[in-house]
């Protein structure tokens, strides 16, 4: 997980010091941005530390403008490097940031704000390694339940336990597996949505393409996030449902072939019995 502002600060190796009365919110850093503007909110996105010297901010008017606007970006938190243009933290600055319940710490001046950026984009990094390798053994977990014998049921339990809710797979308006019995009839969206409701359980539809006008459906109990790994599931499924589709039409050819065969009479006898046998 991405490092949080509490932990950010509480890095002993940056020295950072909070100052004023706001409390330190105990959520991720989604980056840190350094500026000078006088209104640095176009340039921001939510969820920054912004980082400053104050060289602009030479009025308390300016500081008080500047916070205002950190703070409406959505922001975390500011930094404020002391030792350049600023010895220490304007009161005015203080004062609008506690007013706004904006948290403020020191930068001191022997700490670069390039050392804040780092461990905030080697958090980030980590945690983007982490979610693909997570990724990656889902990938192989799903793809082993299929193929090793479960098939579709076992895929879908897989996937249930790794979303931690409850699935469900449906096709020709009939379900085909479902991880709980409340698992809502997928036939009009009304008589579902009835369902859903007396069950107090709402879910999420994903179509399944296989290449059928077969109106194939995944299910997932709500609450759901959207999650990578039910798109490889998704396609799973659609290469699993199609391989079945073509296995059913080439069992039925030879079938069909067959029949047709003893019906006009070209099979007959010890042969025909085999063959129907």
């Amino acid at each position: 997980m991405a490092i949080t502002l509490s932990a950010l600060l509480a890095t002993p190796a940056l020295k950072l010091q909070q100052v004023g009365t706001s409390a330190v919110a105990d959520v991720p850093v989604q980056w840190v941005a350094v500026t000078e503007l006088e209104d640095p909110k176009p340039f921001l996105s939510g969820g920054e530390v912004v980082l400053t010297t104050g060289l602009r901010q030479k009025s308390a008017t300016s500081q008080r403008n500047f916070v205002r606007h950190v703070q409406a970006s959505g922001a975390l938190a500011i930094g404020f490097a002391t030792g350049l243009s600023h010895e220490k933290v304007p009161a005015a600055f203080l004062d609008q940031a506690d007013e706004l319940g904006l948290p403020v710490f020191r930068v001191p001046y022997e700490t670069p704000f390039i050392a804040i950026g780092k461990i905030v984009a080697d958090s980030l990094s980590a945690e983007h390694y982490a979610r693909l390798e997570n990724l990656l053994t889902g990938h192989q977990v799903l793809a082993a339940a299929l193929l090793g014998g479960g098939g579709l049921p076992q895929l879908l339990r897989e996937l249930a336990a790794m979303l931690r809710t409850d699935v469900a797979l449906s096709q020709y308006g009939t379900v085909l597996f479902a991880t709980s019995g409340s698992a809502p009839g997928f036939g009009a969206v009304e008589q579902a949505a009835e369902q859903a409701a007396e069950q107090n359980r709402a879910w999420h539809r994903m179509p399944v393409a296989t290449g059928l006008k077969d109106r194939c459906t995944l299910a997932i109990g709500e609450p759901y996030q959207r999650d990578a790994i039910t798109d490889y599931a998704q396609s799973l499924i659609s290469v699993e449902l199609s391989n079945q589709a073509r296995r059913r039409a080439s069992e039925r050819a030879v079938v069909g072939q067959l029949l047709q065969d003893v019906v006009r009479g070209s099979l007959t006898g010890s042969d025909a019995a085999a063959r129907l046998g």
